[in-house]
């Protein structure tokens, strides 16, 4: 998976909504990085029971390491099942 990088103002993550730098199988899963001068908020699940969030994750039968998650923000918000992982 390759880096995803994000620069804005206010990021809102709902109803399972996802940054998702994740591998499945064999391979390293990619980096992500946000900066945020506002606010950052993961939360909220969809229908389908997704939770919203930022992943870098490698799948339990996948091989590989993660480049992990970068966040800079003065206000981070993770609520009502929201997750980053």
């Amino acid at each position: 998976s390759g880096a995803i990088e994000i620069k804005t103002n206010n990021l809102s993550l709902k109803d399972g909504g996802r940054i998702n730098a994740s591998t499945l199988g064999n391979g390293d899963a990619g980096s992500v990085i946000i900066n945020a001068t506002g606010k950052i908020s993961a939360e909220g699940r969809s229908n389908q029971g997704f939770r919203s969030g930022i992943f870098s994750q490698v799948d339990q039968n996948g091989q590989g390491k993660s480049d992990g998650i970068q966040i800079n923000t003065k206000d981070l918000s993770v609520t009502d099942g929201g997750v980053i992982s």
